[in-house]
């Protein structure tokens, strides 16, 4: 990676990485090129040079050291991808304090979304280049980080079956995903666990399981929503509905916000969570992307240990918010 140079004062000319993964969903039918230019022409006019790399995800990683290494680090970090290629990139700036910033270019882009960045991707450099930079936690499980959720049983079965057909975005790519997920649900055992949360105990058989980075609202629509990224604590899901009409329950209270009144879902705001079966491995998805982890799972979350971007109506969603280094007056 080509180093930052020196401006006419000798200072070194402020810079920023932009990494963008050409098999992001959004990306799959644009030209990724006339896109990555668009974006850099946008930073360079706030006077920062911009070194891009259209990368796989499994290479964002090493990048982003690569430019933490530096001998003039960089401003921040923009990395536009799904949620699997935003977790690679954070997981080399948790603890730092250099910024990452998200262009929405996934599926679901869960925390895009919870920073209020828009999902057009030259309207998110817009509202970065205007907006703040703050923390927000990170959970773990086993020791992973996570940003956005963890979930176990019928989704993340469908989620395999999804990640072997990566790529289309056809109807009949979406109607197979579909038709896998009915019968994922009819066929599939309920699982046994033990969970205790935050030393509360609870020994379930259930179809679904879920640990989220912060707590959902009860926001409707089938995007989950949090409105604090700073509160220090995880959000426990233990779904117990049984049968096609209890499945039909939950996404209706999902659809009208009213999911958490459905006596048939336990929820809890702890800061440990530990989930075990008699099986010595689970099958589970992080932040979208399947894994397979030992048991227990334990569950547990570092305050304030991720520096982001974010737009300027999150200041109550982040600890220790302050402007944009991206911006002029910054």
């Amino acid at each position: 990676m080509t180093k930052a140079g020196s401006g006419p004062s000798g200072m070194a000319t402020p810079w920023v990485p932009l990494l963008l993964n050409p098999r992001a969903g959004s990306l799959l039918n644009r030209d990724v090129d006339a896109l990555a230019q668009r974006l850099a022409d946008r930073l360079e006019r706030e006077g920062i040079r911009v070194e891009v790399h259209l990368v796989p995800g499994k290479d964002v990683n090493a990048l982003v050291r690569e430019a933490l290494s530096s001998e003039s680090p960089p401003l921040a970090v923009i990395v536009g991808g799904g949620d699997g290629t935003l977790l690679a990139a954070a997981e080399a700036l948790i603890g730092g304090s250099v910024p990452l910033g998200i262009l929405p270019l996934g599926t679901m882009n869960f925390l895009a979304r919870d920073l209020m960045l828009p999902l057009d991707p030259d309207a998110a450099v817009e509202v970065m280049i205007s907006g703040l930079s703050g923390r927000v936690d990170v959970a773990r499980v086993n020791g992973r980080p996570f940003l956005n959720q963890a979930v176990l049983g019928v989704k993340s079965a469908i989620t395999r079956f999804r990640e072997k057909r990566r790529g289309s975005l056809s109807p009949w790519h979406w109607a197979k995903v579909i038709w896998h997920a009915l019968k994922v649900y009819r066929r599939s055992p309920r699982s046994r666990l033990e969970v205790v949360a935050d030393g509360e105990v609870f020994r379930v058989q259930v179809h679904a399981l879920g640990v989220s980075n912060n707590l959902y609202t009860d926001t409707p629509g089938p995007a989950l929503s949090r409105d604090r990224l700073n509160g220090g604590r995880l959000g426990l899901y233990i779904a117990g509905h049984r049968g096609r009409l209890g499945l039909l329950k939950q996404l209706a209270g999902l659809l009208f916000g009213r999911w958490k009144t459905d006596r048939n879902l336990i929820v809890r705001n702890p800061a440990r969570v530990s989930i075990e079966t008699k099986r010595s491995r689970i099958h589970f998805t992080m932040d979208g992307e399947p894994v397979l982890g030992a048991s227990p799972l334990v569950f547990t979350l570092d305050p304030a240990a991720l520096p982001v971007l974010a737009a300027s109506g999150t200041v109550d969603r982040l600890s220790d918010p302050r402007p944009s280094p991206l911006g002029r007056s910054s």
